[in-house]
């Protein structure tokens, strides 16, 4: 009898549907299954209530207008962009437009060599001509390369 008892304190405490095992016909599991979702969804409405968060207070201007945060947001959001672009411009020259244009050229050109085969070989034309144009200040032959390019250009420029 104790063991009844504890069931049955246990279980009278316990706000949902009734259990019952064995044998069910559809018409009893159907109408069952309804009071395990309306008891669910009971629960589902009381926890919401338990974690609801409070409404944020109203802020109010000078003149006790109520403000809306949206807006407010908003007008901050394209001030802020206005500044982001001063600041942008303000950094790019700051940087110097020759730094940033050698930096991105050498950006470009080191993603354009990383295409490139790991090997490469004496017939490597692109491997090549970047040899040649790097200028050796200890070569002798250097300024005369440049004033042979210099003079190539001015023929080039006279011609057009």
């Amino acid at each position: 009898k104790q063991w009844y008892q504890r069931r049955v304190a246990i279980t009278a405490g316990d706000e949902s549907p009734d259990r019952k095992g064995g044998l069910q016909s559809a018409n009893q599991l159907l109408e069952k299954l309804a009071k395990m979702k309306e008891f669910a969804e009971k629960k589902r409405r009381e926890m919401e209530g338990e974690f609801k968060v409070p409404d944020a207070p109203v802020r109010r201007d000078k003149q006790g207008n109520k403000i809306d945060k949206m807006l407010e947001e908003a007008k901050e959001s394209a001030e802020n962009e206005e500044e982001r672009i001063k600041l942008e411009k303000f950094m790019m020259y700051s940087k110097g437009l020759v730094q940033t244009k050698e930096a991105a050229a050498k950006k470009a050109d080191n993603q354009y060599e990383m295409t490139k085969p790991m090997a490469r070989y004496n017939d490597d034309q692109d491997l090549n001509s970047l040899l040649k144009q790097k200028g050796r200040d200890e070569d002798p032959m250097n300024k005369f390369m440049e004033k042979k390019k210099k003079s190539k250009l001015l023929q080039l420029l006279s011609f057009h």
